[in-house]
């Protein structure tokens, strides 16, 4: 047994784990650098869709009006198309005495988008809004993984809201026949709403370049 006084060094062995304890916290740091890096990418596809709300029908007397009130709940709109056709119910004197009906079309935000007015029955009236939202055109997300990929595109493509409420429609008719009261004469309309609407989706990621 070596007493205090003998002490043995071993400077080789001393070298030799210095060396491997390096390698193995660089080849760490390789490693989590490595992980780091890896990600993936993940493809956005853009798609549009069409759709035809219910139709709307009923009379309006001569001097009358009425107010229609059509919700959308979609979200992502791009174009919102109202059409109005009539009729004149005063078929003789209507020939001679035909009503002005008028066509008004305001947006949930209380904006009227447009006001038309017509005495030519059989025509149909229309008021369009269109581009009321765009695409972000994004076709790329990348990240490191599924959650992160869709968190990234939920905040890259949110849904737009503008012109998603209630847009209030109306109509209204006036007929100036001499020697006549009002009252006398109607007419019949019928009111459709067409939109349309953009949406997006997010893809399988495939390893992207490290």
């Amino acid at each position: 047994m070596l007493g205090p006084q003998h002490v043995v060094r071993i400077p080789g062995l001393v070298m030799v784990l210095v060396a491997v304890l390096g390698s193995i916290t660089i080849g760490a740091d390789l490693a989590g650098e490595k992980e780091e890096r890896e990600m993936y990418k993940f493809p956005v596809t853009w798609g549009a869709g069409m759709e035809t709300l219910p139709e709307d029908a009923g009379n309006i007397q001569d001097g009358g009006s009425t107010e229609v009130r059509i919700a959308i709940d979609d979200r992502n709109l791009t174009t919102v198309v109202f059409k109005l056709g009539w009729s004149d119910n005063l078929r003789f004197l209507g020939t001679f005495f035909p009503p002005e009906v008028t066509f008004r079309v305001t947006d949930p935000n209380g904006t009227v988008i447009d006001e038309l007015s017509s005495s030519s029955q059989g025509s149909e009236m229309k008021v369009t809004a269109s581009e009321i939202n765009t695409p972000n055109n994004i076709t790329e997300i990348e990240a490191g993984s599924d959650e992160a990929a869709r968190k990234e595109f939920s905040d890259q493509c949110p849904a737009k809201d503008a012109g998603t409420g209630t847009w209030t429609v109306t109509i209204s008719t006036e007929r100036s026949i001499p020697r006549m009261p009002m009252g006398r004469g109607s007419i019949d309309y019928t009111l459709t709403c067409d939109i349309s609407y953009f949406y997006a989706e997010l893809g399988e990621g495939g390893k992207g370049q490290g």
